[in-house]
């Protein structure tokens, strides 16, 4: 995504916020509109934390079922537009607390799930056993427009071009009077303030809390700070609520994450060139560039970026594991063209799959993505050093973007506002110290972005597990790593004497 220049946020109140209807020109007697900070304080009032039985929670034909360490659940009843939050039009978010493992806890975490669209509810059996969970309570929400949450911007797909499939989808939630530029970071952020006041007002919060956020989830951590900062800036409060935050598998809110995937793209295959030099014993990197632009030349141009995403999920296994159709990158691209012709269409299948009980809501990524992302300019101008590297093949396949489902044609269907400028602006911070985690194999978010954001948090710190990939909080194999950030979590005052001894000890290579 894209979002910030680096600079201490001077935030920008947006006519969006002002904006009163009027045709200007001087009115003396023209109603004065109402202050963000009024808007803001006639939002939180209007808004409610109740408590209901988990099961109440239902999807689709599906009600919730708790795993055990649940043990409480509300719905948090807030405005649908920050902007005008007495127009009448309220929205609930699905809210449950995951209790410490230990008794005498020592803090609480917000946990922030990834997407844009992901429901983070509908999957808590998957974070029982985090270890930032052994002495703190961890609340779990389903962010607007995602899993328990009332509306779900649910699509009966997962990502397609199809102009039918979106105009459905669109008209579906506009005949049911949802205003869908409602429904992105900033009133996510905005949702989740509230959250934490009410909370307080209730007795259960009696201090900070920590944000601890994956991939999307890291862009809305940074969002929250700011708008924190922006409602001390105001005057409704004196200090952020925000004790320290994790962001894990950073998504740099300054990032297009339409328009960046070129970058990102050639990140990765540096990578790819660099663990292969490491791995002689299986890999050329001279005889890999050959194979995979063999492979690119094999294949009609319609199945290039079904290549690019299959290539790039295998960037971080070590070992081939066929039966699963996962492959090393030197194993993979050593097929022949039928088999991965063959891989392509399985993928494809996979994407069009229905599930249940959905965890993927991609109305409200193609909010996110229409409103904060197309229009935007790209963050990174230059082109990536490694892309000379390349044939002219490969090139004009890893510079189409990873994204490619998520285009100018879908986002002119969904025809949402341009979000405001404030959006494309980097968020500085001297002060809330900040964990920065990544995996070295990371092909959604690349080393590059950890670093990006650190220079704008002084009180930052980077740690890369060289093994793992995507957010490494919840990774099989990141024992390691997920030690530091427990350590950070409980002190966060020990952020520089993290021990990453055992991080540093840690190297992927090619292995069959």
């Amino acid at each position: 995504m894209r979002s910030t220049a680096k600079y201490v946020l001077t935030l920008v109140i947006l006519s969006s916020l002002v904006a009163c209807g009027g045709s200007g020109g001087g009115d003396s007697g023209a109603e004065k509109p109402p202050s963000p900070f009024e808007n803001f304080t006639s939002a939180l009032a209007i808004s409610h934390l109740d408590s209901i039985p988990c099961s109440d929670f239902k999807l689709k034909t599906s009600s919730f079922t708790p795993p055990d360490f649940v043990k409480q659940c509300w719905t948090l009843t807030v405005p649908e537009d920050y902007s005008d939050p007495k127009n009448g039009k309220m929205i609930k978010l699905a809210v449950a607390r995951a209790n410490s493992i230990n008794s005498s806890k020592k803090g609480a975490i917000a946990f922030l799930q990834g997407g844009p669209g992901g429901s983070v509810i509908t999957d808590l059996w998957f974070y029982g056993e985090s270890p930032i969970r052994d002495e703190n309570d961890i609340y779990f929400v389903d962010q607007r427009g995602t899993g328990y949450s009332s509306p779900a911007l649910y699509c009966e797909f997962e990502s397609s071009n199809d102009e039918t499939n979106i105009t459905v989808c669109k008209s579906k939630f506009e005949n049911r009077g949802i205003d869908l530029n409602q429904f992105n970071s900033k009133n996510n952020a905005l949702d989740f303030i509230v959250l934490r006041k009410k909370l307080e007002a209730i007795g259960e919060l009696k201090d900070k809390w920590t944000l601890a956020g994956i991939s999307y989830g890291t862009r809305l951590a940074i969002t929250i700070l700011r708008e924190e900062d922006r409602l001390i800036k105001q005057g409704f409060q004196t200090e952020s609520g925000i004790k320290a935050m994790v962001l894990d598998g950073i998504f740099p809110i300054q990032v297009n994450g339409l328009y960046d995937d070129p970058w990102v793209n050639y990140e990765n295959l540096k990578r790819i060139i660099e663990v292969c030099n490491r791995s002689p014993l299986v890999c050329d990197s001279n005889t890999l560039k050959s194979q995979i632009q063999s492979q690119i030349i094999q294949l009609s141009q319609e199945d290039h970026e079904y290549y690019l995403s299959l290539l790039l999920d295998f960037t971080a296994y070590e070992r081939t594991e066929e039966k699963q159709f996962r492959y090393t990158i030197p194993a993979f691209a050593k097929l022949p063209i039928s088999e991965v012709k063959e891989l392509i269409e399985r993928s494809k299948s996979a994407q069009d799959e229905e599930t249940d009980i959905p965890d993927d809501f991609i109305g409200m990524l193609l909010t996110v993505y229409c409103s904060e992302e197309y229009g935007f300019p790209a963050y990174y101008k230059q082109m990536n050093p490694e892309r000379v590297n390349w044939p002219r093949e490969v090139q004009q396949v890893f510079d189409i973007g990873f994204q490619a489902d998520y285009t100018a044609l879908m986002c002119k269907i969904w025809d949402v506002k341009k979000a405001d400028e404030e959006e494309a602006l980097a968020v500085k911070n001297d002060s809330v110290p900040v964990l920065i985690t990544q995996g070295a194999n990371d092909y959604k978010t690349p080393l590059a972005w950890g670093y990006l954001i650190k220079k704008d948090f002084a009180n930052s710190r980077v740690i890369i597990d060289d093994t793992l990939d995507h957010v490494v909080l919840f990774s099989e194999d990141g024992d390691c790593i997920k030690q530091n950030i427990k350590t950070f979590v409980g002190d966060p005052s020990k952020l520089n004497d993290l021990d990453v001894t055992c991080v540093n000890n840690r190297t992927f290579i090619y292995k069959d």
